[in-house]
């Protein structure tokens, strides 16, 4: 079995700049993911990563892979990781469709992935009306009514792009506030079909063979009403994929990958990038410096013989 310098675990931004930096580095690298092009193939306009003046998501995931292909960089597509181990020195990777992978380091990039709400309705009629991605899927709906459940920068983004398709859109978030940027939130609320149902829950999303409506309750009032609508998009946050790494490199308590200025983990020879670490800010732009950051401390690492460089 061929011995990879690196191993790229993961095909978001923060992967694919860690994997150009490796293979330019002269490393021998291959880029485990299930496709790459990672969650930003999933949002509407980027415009908040400098050098890009405004690309569509699926064409800035699509930049990505062709920018792997061109350099050269083997890929294993369509396989995710299951089990991580070291062996004498040698990490050893085995994916869900028993590929075996051996490299001397590691970079983990896995992202992270949407956050259920956890209410009656949701899992039975998931495919159905709710969805957890408003870009893929505003395009079955056009015409109608539709609710966005979230307040951070992907609900809103994702309400600003969707309100172009529906014929109106219900945004419902548990505060009076959003955690979006201001300049989108100012969007939002310029939009004429945009209604904000704020410091309110979803208690219930309510339909036989597809989404008919969800139950809401305000959470000042405890006043609760029913709004017909016929999708549901929940866009409420995300959970890291790090299952297979819980027991390989230390964690915080949200499952987070704690890692320092270098992105360098607990476990010597294994990095992390972009939102699979413990840094606060989850943005396509971080990613991209924190994958060539992994990029290059792996570089220095296999450089001194698998040492930690000393700063």
């Amino acid at each position: 079995m061929s011995v990879y310098d690196v191993a790229v675990l993961g095909g978001g931004p923060a992967g694919v700049s860690a994997a150009i930096y490796t293979f330019r580095g002269g490393l021998k690298t291959i880029v485990i993911a299930p496709e790459i092009g990672g969650q930003p193939k999933l949002t509407g306009y980027i415009e908040n990563v400098a050098g890009i003046k405004k690309i569509f998501g699926e064409d800035f995931a699509r930049v990505l892979r062709e920018q792997l292909v061109d350099l050269g960089v083997e890929l294993l597509e369509g396989e995710s990781v299951e089990e991580v181990y070291e062996d004498d020195g040698i990490f050893r990777v085995i994916t869900d469709f028993g590929s075996e992978i051996e490299a001397r380091s590691l970079i983990i990039a896995t992202g992270r992935r949407e956050r259920k709400l956890g209410v009656p309705g949701e899992d039975r009629l998931q495919g159905r009306g709710v969805s957890y991605c408003a870009v893929c899927d505003a395009a079955f709906y056009r015409g109608m009514d539709v609710a966005i459940v979230g307040g951070g920068n992907t609900a809103v983004s994702e309400a600003i792009y969707t309100a172009g398709v529906v014929r109106k859109i219900y945004l419902i978030h548990r505060r009076d506030q959003f955690r979006a940027e201001w300049y989108i939130v100012n969007q939002l609320k310029s939009l004429p079909n945009v209604e904000l149902v704020l410091d309110s829950v979803v208690e219930e999303i309510i339909g036989e063979k597809s989404v008919e409506a969800v139950r809401v309750r305000n959470l000042k009032t405890g006043e609760t009403r029913e709004i017909p609508v016929k999708a549901v998009f929940i866009l409420i946050g995300e959970i890291p994929n790090t299952e297979p790494f819980r027991e390989f490199v230390e964690m915080d308590d949200q499952g987070y990958i704690i890692v320092d200025e270098y992105m360098h983990t607990s476990r010597p020879g294994v990095f992390a990038a972009g939102d699979v670490t413990n840094f606060r800010y989850k943005q396509i732009a971080v990613a991209i410096g924190q994958g060539a950051t992994a990029g290059l401390s792996a570089f220095e690492y296999l450089k001194m013989g698998g040492r930690k460089m000393k700063q």
